[in-house]
């Protein structure tokens, strides 16, 4: 049983190690990081206990009422709060921390050390049938909170590299009230006794993992250097897309031509976003083209103008992309 406790967990924990394209971020770092996100459990728990035993002692504990309030407010927020608490306090200023993907990779370290103690506690006298629906709804849950919290914690810490303040608090606050709407959404329909919650919740978990995956994916592919790091001046892998242009408001990337420099960025700007499109039948295609090796990604079809601005704002392309025939 103590094996199905940490399986799913450790599974996860290498997938995101893996999908550090990069740079590999220390392994001494990931294990502190996981350590000290399972002792949050701790915390977690005597937060919810006081709250659901003390404070709100004096509501109907079977009404709506105090399940949006339990999951929302004191669950969810008391859980995200712990998780955010060690990964700010130990990697913001840290000297690994030089690429905004591995906020994720830190994020995704503290959560699943969360949901790994969790587990052992859930399972100590559970059955497989518990371990198995935990493996499937729970730890992967924990793995999206963690997935939505390392993106904006890591926009927050690539902000603050250029002095944007007020990028980074937004940043930072979507860092945690976004995974604290999803977990306490998550609790909260499995908390209730209504057959119709439970039906959404298959349907927002199904729609949410899917879109969490699709998104890892592409940040995966995304590699870009805080300045000021130690490896900010540094060229991005074939393949990734180097978002080392300047900041605009909306922190969107500046389609450069191949080689420029643009002022106030690291110079190396090895990949540029292109658009292939054939002569003969008028097929696009969007993808990144390293500029160093000629290698050409795709990432989609454009079929009109509304594909083509989907492109752009999923990757912050701003300015016009160069057209190849």
């Amino acid at each position: 049983m103590l094996l199905l406790s940490i399986l799913p967990s450790i599974i996860l924990l290498v997938v995101v190690w893996k999908g550090d394209r990069y740079e590999k971020e220390p392994p001494g770092l990931l294990i502190k990081l996981f350590l000290l996100g399972s002792l949050t459990t701790i915390s977690a728990f005597i937060i919810e206990f006081l709250f659901e035993n003390v404070i709100l002692s004096f509501m109907n504990q079977q009404g709506i009422l105090f399940a949006l309030i339990d999951n929302f407010l004191v669950v969810a927020v008391a859980e995200e709060a712990g998780k955010y608490f060690v990964l700010k306090k130990v990697t913001w200023k840290h000297p690994a921390f030089n690429f905004t993907f591995d906020a994720v990779v830190y994020a995704v370290a503290v959560s699943l050390g969360f949901a790994t103690l969790e587990n052992i506690l859930y399972l100590i006298d559970g059955s497989v049938f518990l371990a198995l629906s935990r493996a499937l709804f729970s730890v992967p849950g924990h793995f999206i909170d963690a997935l939505y919290m390392g993106y904006y914690y890591g926009l927050a810490r690539f902000a603050d590299a250029y002095n944007d303040d007020r990028l980074k608090k937004v940043n930072l606050k979507l860092a945690f009230w976004v995974p604290v709407l999803i977990h306490g959404f998550y609790d909260f329909c499995l908390s209730t006794e209504y057959g119709i919650f439970i039906l959404v919740f298959l349907i927002f978990e199904a729609v949410l993992t899917f879109f969490a995956v699709r998104k890892f994916l592409k940040l995966s592919k995304i590699v870009a250097p805080i300045p000021g790091s130690s490896y900010s001046e540094m060229a991005s892998p074939a393949g990734a897309v180097s978002t080392a242009g300047p900041v605009s408001p909306a922190g969107a990337i500046s389609a450069s031509p191949a080689g420029a420099v643009v002022p106030g960025a690291p110079a190396a700007q090895p990949v540029e976003p292109v658009i292939r499109a054939s002569i003969c039948n008028g097929e696009q295609v969007a993808g990144f083209r390293d500029t160093r090796t000629g290698r050409f990604e795709e990432v989609m079809y454009i079929r009109n103008q509304s594909d083509l601005e989907a492109f752009k704002a999923e990757y912050g392309i701003v300015g016009e992309i160069k057209k190849e025939y």
